[in-house]
């Protein structure tokens, strides 16, 4: 219990951190990592659609839709993260990765969800109409 009221005059004192650059940046840090998870939820939003018949999207254009927006939105989220840096920086590693983080986010993702639901549409709505020759074998 010490160490707990110990830490909170710390932060009330501010020595461990500035209050109000720590809210700033850690929710537009949140929002930006949310980001990074747009594309696949997007996805799951327009295949399930598209398994309603709510849209006529192919699932193929769905998923190839999700990629590209997914590798952009990874690059986009990167590119902010890096303009956050404070001058004198050394190292931006840590911003880099998440560029990287987005991408096998996407690159993960995407593929798995278009099999799932691709897989669930085709037993759903059977091909019916090949027009295939009937032979009778009698």
């Amino acid at each position: 219990m010490k160490r707990i009221y110990w830490i909170y005059r710390m932060y009330n004192q501010g020595y461990l951190f500035d209050k109000s650059v720590l809210t700033i940046n850690s929710s537009i840090m949140l929002l930006l990592l949310l980001l990074l998870f747009a594309a696949p939820i997007g996805q799951i939003i327009f295949s399930i659609k598209r398994m309603k018949s709510h849209t006529n999207i192919c699932l193929a254009l769905i998923a190839f839709i999700s990629l590209i927006s997914g590798f952009i939105l990874s690059f986009t989220v990167a590119a902010y993260a890096i303009y956050r840096v404070p001058p004198g920086t050394k190292c931006i590693t840590g911003e880099v990765a998440i560029f990287f983080a987005g991408a096998m986010i996407t690159t993960f993702f995407v593929p798995v969800i278009a099999l799932v639901f691709s897989i669930i549409y085709y037993y759903r709505h059977p091909i019916t109409s090949l027009n295939l020759p009937h032979h009778n074998i009698d």
